[in-house]
């Protein structure tokens, strides 16, 4: 029964949300905003420990500044992911834009995959609105949803769009089935790497040793994929664009982490920059650094 009606409130939000204008939409998102961080106080302690942490010579006035951004932007996120998933599939809105599709050409025109690595930053969620910018099948792996019935809506929204799904348990399987294809594997890495069988990478990042993972690097030398990262920036409320990165071209030549390390860098400068856009409501340091790891960098 509550699967149920979770689904009920889920398919009523995106009627709702098909229904009104992104001027109106933004209108009800400033009121979530709002209600999440001084009513709810939506996870209002890892918020402040991971902002306070990876700035520390920072001023409170602009922790909470970037706070009061970020709960914001996070709402924002929450509305446009549910409109993007009444938008025809093949509709071509304009609001998420990738600027330089031509850098994967080569690529499809020898028939060869590569790696395009991302993070929880700006809009994640709309780059399926962005599928018809590349040649190559969308292949990405996802985290199964605990109620079945908005999961299996999910994936249809996301499959309409090009986009080839694979349950994290089944990432072997989503590359044995294309790898012969000209295919991105779709990555989004910088979440930590709780409930993953790879052994994580520990990489300096925003000021802590974080826990990395390390699923895309061991893939992409695997088979010698070429690495990118896709920067995605936002330019106003309901408009991103979005830029391919090089981040490693022969990763058979590199030592281990090297790949997951410039990709973690390339994240922090973003972060950085514009750090409000980043998801801070989670608990991205919540493994423990292991005592052996310390002893091997001391020796």
């Amino acid at each position: 029964m509550k699967e149920i009606t979770e689904y009920i409130a889920y398919k009523t939000m995106i009627v709702f949300t098909s229904i009104i204008p992104f001027r109106i939409l933004y209108f009800f998102s400033d009121i979530l905003a709002f209600k999440l961080q001084y009513f709810i106080g939506y996870r209002k302690k890892t918020i402040a420990v991971n902002l306070t942490q990876s700035f520390p010579n920072t001023q409170q006035t602009d922790i909470l500044y970037v706070t009061k951004r970020f709960y914001h932007h996070l709402s924002d996120v929450f509305f446009e992911t549910l409109k993007s998933y009444s938008i025809r599939s093949g509709k071509k809105t304009g609001r998420f834009v990738i600027t330089n599709p031509e850098i994967l050409d080569k690529l499809y025109l020898e028939q060869k995959s590569c790696v395009l690595m991302m993070a929880h930053y700006a809009n994640w969620e709309w780059i399926i609105q962005s599928t018809h910018y590349l040649k190559h099948r969308w292949c990405s792996i996802y985290k199964p949803l605990r109620n079945k019935k908005v999961n299996s809506h999910l994936l249809n929204v996301r499959k309409k769009f090009g986009m080839h799904l694979f349950p994290q348990d089944k990432t072997g399987f989503m590359v044995r089935n294309n790898i012969n294809a000209p295919s991105v594997f779709t990555y989004i890495s910088d979440q930590s790497p709780a409930g993953i069988p790879e052994q994580p990478y520990w990489i300096p990042f925003l000021n802590r040793l974080t826990a990395c993972h390390s699923g895309a690097e061991v893939l992409a030398v695997k088979f010698n994929l070429p690495v990118y990262y896709l920067d995605v920036q936002k330019i106003s409320r309901g408009k991103y664009k979005a830029e391919i990165k090089p981040v490693c071209m022969n990763p058979k030549d590199t030592e281990p982490g090297q790949i997951t390390t410039k990709y973690m860098q390339m994240l922090e400068a973003i972060i950085k920059e514009k750090p409000e856009y980043w998801l801070w409501s989670h608990r991205r340091w919540k493994k423990t650094v292991p005592k052996e790891f310390i002893e091997s960098q001391i020796q």
